[in-house]
């Protein structure tokens, strides 16, 4: 019974070599060796809204074992950008052995503009309303799309009751950390000013400093208080921005009809540096 014991003892402790030593054999086979990816070495220019695909512009892949991988080449990170419109891209691709290759360079996206502030409405409001400037502001990224739920209200004391211009300061920042700031005219007026609708085609306009407005080319229409047109030419513009300097400002409409009743509307404009 012992010899018994014995024999599968040795027997056990055979089969155990016999593993350990597939083991070391199949460790000693195994591919440890990641691929390889190249490029020029060069930056890569793109446009703003690029897709992946021409992100992997100029890439190529390679294996060892398994050959060309340049198709399974994909973008791991983006880096916020290092200066304004230039980011780190970080690439990666895996061999059949979940080896994994890494490559990175700059990519400059062209157009890039920072976030630009749009109005649904404008900013102006009659006396002792309900005043929610963030239910008129969005934000729309060239890179991140609609950032609106990124939107700030910095600062902005606003005393409904008295009519007068007010300033809001707005900001927001999109992923890749480029903040963009503006000081907003807010615009409280009696009720009675508001009895004449103007509309316009836009309420919030960029601009480079230095550049020419036809302030009366954004009037898109103007009714009196029975809803009957007014002639465009009979509304008032009153210049309340510097286009010379980098700033906030805005144009104010105004007009009277027959009756007495006055309408008045706004367009705020964002100077920029040309």
């Amino acid at each position: 019974m012992v010899e018994l014991f014995k024999r599968a003892a040795v027997i056990y402790f055979l089969a155990a070599c016999v593993l350990f030593g597939l083991s070391g054999i199949v460790w000693l086979c195994r591919d440890r060796t990641p691929p390889q990816i190249t490029g020029s070495g060069e930056m890569l220019y793109v446009k703003a809204d690029c897709d992946e695909k021409e992100l992997l512009a100029h890439l190529s892949a390679s294996d060892d074992r398994d050959g060309d991988l340049t198709d399974q080449i994909r973008v791991r990170k983006i880096s916020s950008f290092l200066e304004k419109g230039i980011c780190s891209i970080e690439y990666i691709v895996f061999d059949k052995s979940s080896n994994a290759g890494t490559y990175e360079r700059k990519v400059c996206f062209e157009d890039y503009h920072s976030p630009q502030f749009e109005l649904s409405q404008p900013l102006l409001y009659g006396s002792n309303s309900t005043i929610a400037v963030s239910d008129r502001i969005s934000v729309w990224d060239v890179m991140d799309g609609d950032i609106t739920d990124r939107l700030k209200i910095v600062s902005g004391n606003i005393n409904a009751s008295e009519e007068g211009t007010y300033q809001v300061e707005v900001e927001v920042t999109n992923r890749y950390g480029d903040t963009s700031r503006a000081c907003l005219p807010v615009n409280v007026v009696s009720q009675g000013k508001l009895s004449c609708p103007i509309t316009l085609m836009t309420y919030l306009l960029y601009v480079e400093a230095g550049t020419v407005i036809e302030p009366a080319q954004f009037i898109a229409s103007a009714v009196d208080a029975n809803g009957q047109a007014i002639d465009r030419r009979d509304i008032v513009i009153t210049q309340q921005v510097d286009l010379r300097n980098p700033g906030c400002g805005q144009y104010l409409y105004e007009i009277r009809d027959e009756s007495g009743c006055v309408g008045m509307s706004c367009l705020t404009v964002i100077v920029t540096e040309g």
